[in-house]
This record gives structure tokens, sequence and C-alpha cells, in this order.
């Protein structure tokens, strides 16, 4: 789908998604990463091999570049497998093959917990917030 409206798109596609400009992110760059968080935000939970900000990153940095990729190549170079294969290479990397197991690893688990507080209401967490982010951060750790 991304991909498509690139290639149907291309100029468009470019004034999305591209920018000559070190550290400023484009805004419909800035909104399809949120919507992509909101998605590996829930996927965290004992799904991902990676926190949901590194999965995002390595998504949107996979499907602009194909997309870039194929938008420059001429139409009759264009390889139609190449979008799928980065999607499944994608997906085989930041996933685990099933929902959380009984026997999930720390890593895993980590993620799922992270996820969860990120997902919180402050209100119901029994600790300050410089103890959640503590936390968090140390579940990030143990994630790596």
């Amino acid at each position: 789908m991304h991909v498509d409206f690139g290639l149907k798109h291309p100029a468009f596609y470019l004034l999305m998604y591209g920018t000559d400009r070190p550290g400023r992110r484009p805004p419909a760059a800035r909104a399809a990463r949120e919507h992509l968080m909101t998605f590996l935000d829930r996927a965290a939970d004992g799904r991902l091999r990676v926190p949901p900000a590194l999965a995002a990153h390595l998504t949107l940095a996979a499907v602009a570049g194909v997309t870039l990729s194929l938008i420059g190549a001429p139409e009759s170079d264009r390889d139609p497998e190449v979008s799928t294969r980065m999607r499944e290479a994608l997906i085989d990397t930041l996933t685990t093959d099933a929902g959380p197991a009984p026997d999930a690893t720390l890593a895993t688990r980590a993620l799922a917990l992270d996820a969860t507080l990120s997902d919180a209401d402050p209100a119901t967490v029994p600790l300050r917030p410089v103890e959640t982010a503590l936390l968090r951060d140390w579940l990030r750790q143990l994630a790596h």
C-alpha cells in the first residue's frame, strides 16, 4: 500500500517523506510514525523482538527506502519482488513466531511490560514518575 502509493504519486511521495534538512521530518512522515507507533505498542505485547520505537524506525526506513529506490528506477527495471521480500525480511527480523508463551524470554517479557507501562494511566501506576522512567529504562536494557 505504502510503496504502491509512492509509485503512483512519486512527486507527492517525495514531498511527504523526503527532506533535505537533517533532523527535520516532514509532517506526513511524523503522522505515519505516530500511527505506526500506536500499532507497534500493541504488538509489543510479546510479539516484538525489539522495542517499538526501534521497530518503527526500521519499518519506516525499509518502506521509504524501497519506495524511493523503486521511484528512482526505470519502470522496466523495477523488480516487483523487492517490496515483498523487504516486508518479509522485516517481519522476520522484528517479530516472534507467536504470541507470548508461558516460557517467554526475559527480553520478550520486558518489552511487553514496557509497552504496558507506556499505555497505562500514570494515576494507576503505584510508582512516582521518576521511578516509572527508571523502570522503563531498565526494561529496555533487559530487552536487548
